[in-house]
């Protein structure tokens, strides 16, 4: 049979007070040596039984076992010249676009600098302008790439996109929405992350 998104109501998502990130000094690589340090990474990791599985697992959720998505979206990357797993996130990233060939790769993180800025979109990234709070609406297929997301931000991408056709077309690849239901009373996540609650709730095709 065929899987079918449980349709609910649509809610506003819950309000919470707009964090402003200050500017940390950077003290991450140079442009052209972070581009490097990037590629290096996609490198290595292209190598590794980790990346041979993951392709695989992907495969295997298609129904046709073909990758595709016309657009690749990335939240929540973190500071890509100052941290090391944020480095790797990015290198994943770089990977799945070369091995995939999304027509468009968009990456946004308000913490995001200059330098780095400049290195992502070197490499073939395409740079959010502003801050979506990742309630972007989705109208072809689309992976949604978010490693370091918090819940708020699953919540949000959900909501913008809260409509059958909309969700078919919507891949993530993220944390585990169960891990929310041990660390929240049921009313809280219900509560606080209802789109989060209504999807972990619905049946999975094995």
């Amino acid at each position: 049979e065929e899987f079918e998104i449980v349709k609910y109501r649509r809610r506003k998502p819950t309000k919470r007070a707009i964090i402003k990130h200050t500017p940390a000094e950077y003290t991450g690589a140079p442009t052209n040596e972070l581009c490097q340090k990037i590629k290096l990474a996609k490198g290595h990791i292209c190598k590794t039984p980790f990346y041979v599985q993951f392709l695989r697992q992907m495969e295997s959720i298609c129904n046709d076992g073909r990758v595709y998505f016309s657009e690749v979206l990335c939240y929540g990357i973190g500071h890509v010249g100052m941290c090391q797993s944020a480095l790797h996130q990015v290198a994943l990233l770089l990977a799945m676009v070369e091995e995939w060939k999304p027509p468009h790769t968009w990456i946004f993180d308000p913490v995001l600098q200059p330098e780095e800025t400049r290195a992502l979109e070197a490499i073939g990234l395409e740079v959010i302008p502003k801050n979506e709070a990742c309630r972007r609406t989705v109208e072809t297929e689309t992976l949604a790439y978010m490693p370091h997301c918090g819940r708020a931000m699953y919540n949000n991408l959900l909501w913008a996109n809260w409509d059958k056709e909309n969700l078919r077309h919507l891949t993530i690849i993220g944390n585990a929405f169960s891990s929310y239901t041990t660390r929240l009373t049921t009313k809280q996540f219900q509560e606080e992350s209802w789109y989060i609650s209504a999807v972990s709730s619905c049946p999975t095709k094995s």
